[in-house]
């Protein structure tokens, strides 16, 4: 963990966290995942593959469910119906933005 020392009123130093650096063991990917937790995702449509195997990494150990399609199109085509069948938007990723 990354830590700043400072002095206090006192003298005496304190460590605090800095900001501006990733927590340990902290990846863009964990970030993203943990981002779309807190947004309630229950779902990710999307084609696996090397670009993303980070972020498909990342989505083991959290309880959003990664649904493989067999066509981008189709990764953006499920959650567009779903976010109109239930009310809530649907996430979609590729493996490659054309």
């Amino acid at each position: 963990m990354n830590t700043d020392t400072k002095s206090n009123e006192r003298g005496t130093e304190s460590t605090a966290t800095s900001p501006t650096q990733p927590a340990a063991g902290q990846t863009a990917a964990k970030l993203l995942v943990r981002c779309l937790e807190n947004e309630n995702v229950e779902f990710i449509f999307g084609v696996p593959g090397e670009e993303n195997i980070d972020v498909m990494d990342a989505l083991l150990d959290s309880p959003i469910k990664f649904v493989t399609v067999h066509h981008e199109q189709s990764a953006a085509f499920v959650p567009e119906v779903c976010g109109r069948l239930t009310g809530r938007a649907g996430q979609g990723a590729t493996t490659r933005l054309h």
